[in-house]
């Protein structure tokens, strides 16, 4: 940990995502760039730990959110 802020945070490969409503988190997801050596050294992404509150499921918090993770990849 440098200053105070997890290595994971500083991390520029990881990308961190929430919704939240009235400021309170509501859904989040991680987006992992990884580098590649194959296919012409092109990263790609993982998401992953895509969460959402149980009081919020169903409504397309999870599809908007992992559309911004996307739209950001």
């Amino acid at each position: 940990m440098s200053d105070g802020v997890p290595p994971s945070v500083a991390d520029r490969k990881i990308n961190y995502f929430v919704a939240d409503w009235e400021g309170n988190l509501i859904a989040s997801c991680i987006l992992v760039i990884v580098p590649n050596l194959t296919r012409g050294a092109r990263p790609y992404g993982l998401i992953e730990n895509v969460i959402t509150h149980p009081d919020y499921r169903r409504q397309g918090v999870r599809k908007c959110l992992i559309h911004h993770a996307l739209q950001s990849a």
